[in-house]
């Protein structure tokens, strides 16, 4: 009896000691070319406070609301654009597209694809092919980008300084100078609307300094962007099941790994930053905007300049019925030449681009 009694006590102490302790995430954690997974984009993110952490923590982010989701599945260099093939095929054997937006303004993105670098020590990024008006064009780091080091356990430190430069002619001229200090800061346990996980948690300060010209304004911008990236990783999973980005300039994103749900009862999907128009771009005195308001709700103006200051704001009230297109009451003459970023909200939309102001 005494020997039962002893091995009983013993494996009660063998499960809280594994539930006590913390995961390792590995290379086998990461995606694969054709591994296919799914994101929802979080619409009520306000209220949570994602910097906390710790050992042993508990993370409930239960009442996440989504407002979009994304599929996407991991491509193999050459599932892109042939052009692209020398300047990634030797660095790079998972590539996920993304969404750009405008990275010069007025000058549209077709398409972007972000090339990786999986392997049992690290998950690096190795920068873009981006399409202009068809034509693919590489935006590479001369130095990856290091998202993960492996193995990742709590107390680990890394960083990294990537940088790329893309000339296009007759189009505008591109380089990224990415500065990133991460530190696995916490482990525990953590609730999304998708379920609860064994997670440990990544910070990354980022410091990035953007610098654009655009031919067609004869001008060129220099961004500094500061921002915060929380990553909480559970084993196989393949991506964050969930991310938060705090950035100074662009504001707070947050998304999570999630399954499929209808979106359609309640909620508009987030819009693609394709779908706020601005013109005319570069602006001069009188700033125009269009984008779909035929459901007449208030709107929400905010425009910021290059280091994340609000510099105007306007309401437009649901009896403002201008229909999808209305002219800034401001006057920006006055306002310094530069690259601004214009945000619009409505109760459950949100859109972003950028415009260049040149007197």
């Amino acid at each position: 009896m005494k020997k039962i009694i002893l091995l009983a006590i013993f494996c009660a102490s063998m499960f809280y000691f594994q539930a006590e302790a913390q995961i390792t995430i590995t290379s086998a954690d990461m995606p694969v070319a054709g591994d296919t997974v799914r994101t929802s984009f979080a619409l009520n993110f306000e209220n949570f406070d994602f910097s906390r952490t710790g050992p042993n923590e508990t993370w409930n982010f239960s009442t996440l609301t989504a407002s979009s989701q994304r599929l996407d599945t991991f491509l193999t260099v050459k599932q892109t654009p042939v052009l692209l093939w020398p300047s990634f095929f030797v660095s790079a054997n998972v590539v996920q597209k993304v969404s750009l937006g405008e990275l010069l303004p007025g000058i549209q993105i077709d398409n972007a694809f972000q090339f990786f670098n999986r392997s049992t020590n690290s998950y690096k990024d190795f920068g873009y092919g981006i399409l202009f008006s068809g034509i693919p064009v590489p935006l590479k780091f001369s130095t990856p980008d290091v998202i993960f080091n492996f193995p990742l356990n709590m107390g680990q430190t890394y960083s990294s300084v990537a940088l790329a430069e893309l000339s296009i002619p007759d189009i505008g001229f591109i380089s990224i100078e990415r500065n990133r200090q991460t530190e696995v800061d916490g482990w525990g346990s953590l609730t999304t609307p998708y379920g609860t996980f064994e997670v440990i948690r990544l910070k990354s300060v980022v410091q990035e300094f953007d610098s654009l010209y655009a031919d067609t304004a004869s001008q060129g911008f220099k961004i500094e962007r500061n921002y915060i990236e929380y990553k909480w990783l559970a084993k196989n999973k393949k991506i964050p099941v969930l991310q938060c980005t705090q950035d100074d300039l662009l504001g707070t994103t947050v998304f999570y790994a999630d399954i499929y749900r209808d979106l359609t009862v309640g909620l508009e999907p987030q819009k693609e930053l394709k779908e706020l128009k601005v013109f005319p771009n570069p602006v001069s005195q009188r700033l125009s905007i269009e984008f779909d308001r035929a459901d007449q709700e208030t709107a929400f103006i905010r425009i910021l300049n290059t280091t994340g200051q609000l510099v105007y704001e306007e309401t437009f009230e649901k009896s403002n019925a201008f229909g999808n297109r209305h002219q800034l009451q401001g006057d920006f003459s006055t306002f310094p030449n530069g690259l601004y970023l214009i945000e619009i909200r409505q109760t459950n939309k949100l859109f972003q681009s950028k415009f260049i102001l040149q007197h």
